[in-house]
């Protein structure tokens, strides 16, 4: 937690900055001159995001417990799918055609999925083996990145890259 507000304070200093008022160029609105229209990239953002995803959870199937278990498909996916929504804030900041930027986003969802597996025949106990559903689910994620684009008018095409962190959980019924 201590980090998350952290996080947020460091974002918060990164995106200060001044305003810019219309009249700073001799006259608003109000006195009837026209405003030059005033184009970039620099400065603070917010916003809101929502979804629907989908996806795969790839990976190795183990079981450390008793009984000793053994998986017949240990690499097989388990397929979700949920809705997600959540906060992103950043700054940008525009050298000539070059934009500089930082965000962060949060996002909170319900993206579960399930799948069953077939264990081996385990000495001692039925022959066939047991079939196990194993559910799994991601709650939340975030990530932080860097960005650096090339202001083409209201066109910013840009790279990105960062981190990525997510709460998941993963049970099996035995």
């Amino acid at each position: 937690m201590k980090a998350k507000i952290g996080l947020v304070a460091l974002a918060a200093v990164l995106m200060s900055g001044s305003a810019y008022a219309a009249d700073i160029f001799g006259g608003g609105l109000k006195d009837g001159a026209e405003s030059p229209r005033v184009s970039g990239w620099t400065g603070p953002y917010i916003g809101v995001h929502g979804g629907w995803a989908t996806g795969d959870w790839d990976g190795q199937l183990t079981w450390q417990g008793e009984p000793d278990l053994s998986f017949q498909d240990t690499t097989h996916s388990i397929g979700g799918e949920g809705w997600n929504g959540g906060l992103q804030i950043g700054f940008n900041k525009q050298i000539g055609q070059i934009v500089f930027g930082i965000e962060v986003d949060a996002s909170y969802g319900d993206f579960a999925g399930d799948d069953t597996f077939k264990t081996d025949n385990i000495k001692g106990y039925p022959t066939g083996g047991w079939t196990k559903k194993v559910d799994l689910e991601m709650e939340w994620f975030g990530t932080a990145r860097g960005r650096v684009g090339y202001a083409a008018g209201r066109f910013l095409p840009y790279i990105t890259g960062g981190f990525a962190w997510a709460k998941t959980s993963g049970d099996i019924e035995i």
